[in-house]
């Protein structure tokens, strides 16, 4: 944390201090609104995830939407993959977005942007001050209602939630209209239930992102360890079986680390369908095993060390995307909570000792430290798609 952002949470989190932060908190609500901001990059984050599932499946040339075994199970989950454009943080040119996570990422905007309207309205701002974010949150919205009417993976998806969207777009459509932030306010307010609706929607879509990843980690595993064996194993126990036992000590303690080393390696693959090389030999009257054969040996426990270094990076990127995903639940769970604070706020008593506001400012606090969380996990644990 650098010390503005230190000297600002020193200034929220010690209440007694706050009337000397001068006047109406517009640090404290950039915070509100940073962590907001952080909170919707984190979801696209994870979103992203899901897309990639999609391309990783097209680039190894399985067609979406194909009947198994030809489709990846997971692409189930996924629907047919139509494409949309929309503000997801990712896809560009001909990558782009899968609907169904378009509608992810537009549910999650509509979400995070409606509480960031709330807050600055509850803080006593005009109607004027949150004009662009009413903007975003109807094309947001717009953009999920145009997708729930075509697309029927996304209305499955947002099943609590469709019939919420449609009356959400006409209440928007009229705040925009009004001149006040108290008529703003009060008209937004009808909208709540429909955004926890969306909220929850989000929440109970998280077993799906679960089991979207899981699915695609296991066939990129799976594919993995099978190209091993085709490409790796298969060859080095050819080798072995082509030559006679080493016959000198010298050559018996080499093929004795060797052989030892590539088992190791082999080891770390899980559910490897073959036996370890070290006991594998030819007859006697095979070709003679020299230094040039241990040396053919190495060549394959490079490879091999190549290949279980990729499996260690898949295995990372899915147990960071399942701690992620865990955080980023819990980041929905506190973004409702931080909604039904929000109601209670009074513009004309904000900093009254009634514990309001304290709770308001945990939350945002919550919020943006789940997101950085998830942010710092997804970055740290990048595995390319294209790495096999």
């Amino acid at each position: 944390m650098d010390i503005a952002r230190l000297g600002l949470w020193t200034c929220v989190l010690l209440m007694p201090a706050v009337v000397g932060c001068a006047g109406v908190p517009v640090e404290q609500l950039q915070a509100y609104g940073d962590a907001y901001e952080e909170a919707r990059e984190a979801g696209s984050l994870l979103y992203e995830r899901a897309a990639i599932a999609v391309w990783t499946a097209e680039a190894t040339g399985v067609a979406p939407g194909a009947a198994p075994p030809n489709d990846p199970p997971y692409l189930a989950t996924l629907g047919p993959a139509n494409y949309g454009a929309g503000a997801c943080g990712f896809g560009a040119g001909d990558r782009a977005i899968p609907e169904s996570v378009l509608a992810r990422c537009q549910a999650l905007a509509a979400v995070t942007t409606y509480n960031e309207i709330l807050l600055k309205l509850a803080a006593g701002d005009p109607a004027v001050a949150v004009r662009s974010e009413l903007g975003q949150l109807a094309v947001a919205l717009d953009g999920l209602q145009s997708l729930l009417a075509q697309n029927t993976a996304v209305t499955t998806l947002l099943a609590g939630a469709g019939p919420f969207v449609g009356p959400l777009v006409v209440l928007v459509g009229e705040a925009q209209k009004l001149a006040s932030g108290a008529a703003v306010r009060e008209e937004l307010e009808k909208g709540r239930p429909a955004v926890q609706a969306i909220i929850l929607a989000l929440r109970q879509d998280v077993p799906r992102l679960y089991g979207v990843q899981r699915d695609h980690y296991v066939v990129r595993l799976t594919r993995l360890v099978n190209a091993t064996n085709t490409e790796v194993y298969r060859p080095a126990g050819r080798l072995l079986i082509g030559h006679a036992p080493a016959s000198t000590p010298g050559l018996v303690s080499e093929r004795a680390a060797v052989t030892a080393r590539f088992d190791a390696l082999l080891a770390e693959l899980e559910d490897f369908p073959a036996q370890p090389i070290g006991g594998l030999a030819g007859e006697t009257t095979a070709q003679p095993y020299t230094s040039a054969t241990t040396e053919a040996l190495r060549a394959h426990v490079a490879e091999l060390e190549t290949r279980v270094g990729q499996y260690r990076g898949l295995a990372a990127d899915w147990r960071a995307y399942e701690r992620a995903l865990r955080r980023y639940d819990a980041m929905l769970a506190e973004v409702a909570g931080a909604l039904a604070t929000l109601g209670t706020i009074d513009a004309g008593n904000l900093f009254a000792a009634n514990g309001a506001i304290a709770q308001w400012l945990s939350s945002a606090v919550t919020v943006r430290d789940a997101a950085l969380d998830i942010e710092a996990l997804l970055a740290a644990n990048r595995f390319p798609e294209n790495a096999l």
